[in-house]
């Protein structure tokens, strides 16, 4: 019995050091990440999710998302944006920590790990108005732009062999794309679609044509980084869905059946409300300066 409890005393020792080191890990590296950060990386050219504004900073709804993440856990944030390919690069080589929002599909899956979903959007068939035809006519013979790399390209390449996809960097050189009729159809998140296509002046002549799929979106790291993923989703968990609407409604108008375009309605609406309004004044003054005289 002396000589069993004396060969296994070494291993027990083993094993006690292994599981106080065990539970301190999470510990540790929430307290490294606190001193040093996390990088985050999204898709540039992605208004209303992620772009760079006139001044350079990154914003949208993705950055704000993640700023409040970084406000609940104490973790710095930096944010690079680039090309849909780079960032789905530089997270599967750990050249950046965390992706901010991307799809999950069975191919992604190896090369990541996943958060729980934190907002959905939809892919729809988009084209202009004056550029429609038949979905099947659609289809089959025009040249459609997708975002290289991204979910919608291989949601074609899956259900569409038929058609002509063209690749483009990002959302906004895909909406360029479609304005100046390089491509007579485009293939993506149609909010983002819609705003980037707002940026350039107008969207007038959109049509949403068909509603591919919805998808939920994802935080990411890369594939075993369980560590960080389990702060990742600690943090997230500190995130009511309340304070997500806040965010939603800084960067998206919807109702049940269409989303308004912001930038659109705020370039219409915005003179059209300033114009009643100094109408208003002009004939309030003019009534006020007619008692006047009376």
């Amino acid at each position: 019995m002396n000589s069993i409890t004396l060969y296994s005393r070494p291993f027990f020792m083993v094993g006690l050091l292994f599981l106080l080191f065990a539970t301190n890990v999470h510990a540790k590296n929430l307290e490294w990440y606190r001193e040093n950060g996390v990088s985050i990386v999204s898709g540039i050219g992605s208004a209303p999710m992620s772009y760079e504004g006139v001044n350079g900073n990154e914003k949208g709804f993705i950055i704000d998302y993640w700023r409040l993440w970084s406000l609940k856990t104490g973790i710095p944030v930096k944010f690079t944006l680039g090309t849909w390919s780079e960032t789905l690069r530089w997270v599967a080589t750990g050249q950046s920590d965390i992706h901010g929002g991307i799809f999950q599909n069975a191919e992604r899956e190896r090369l990541f790990e996943f958060s729980e979903p934190f907002h959905s959007l939809q892919a729809a068939l988009v084209v202009r108005e004056s550029r429609n035809g038949s979905v099947d006519t659609i289809y089959k013979q025009y040249r459609l732009g997708v975002l290289a790399g991204g979910y919608g390209e291989a949601y074609m390449l899956e259900n569409h062999p038929e058609s002509t996809i063209v690749g483009y960097p990002s959302v906004a050189k895909l909406a360029s794309a479609l304005m100046d009729d390089e491509v007579l159809g485009v293939v993506g998140d149609h909010p983002i679609v819609g705003f980037e296509v707002g940026r350039l002046g107008s969207t007038k002549d959109l049509l949403i044509k068909e509603v591919l799929y919805e998808e939920q979106l994802r935080a990411a790291v890369r594939k075993s980084d369980l560590e960080l993923m389990e702060i990742v989703k600690w943090g997230m968990a500190q995130i009511s869905e309340e304070e997500i609407d806040v965010i939603r409604g800084r960067w998206f108008v919807e109702d049940s059946s269409t989303t308004v375009w912001i930038w659109d309605t705020l370039m219409i609406v915005g003179p059209l409300l300033l114009a009643l309004f100094v109408l208003f004044f002009v004939d309030w003054r003019r009534i006020g300066l007619g008692g006047g005289s009376g």
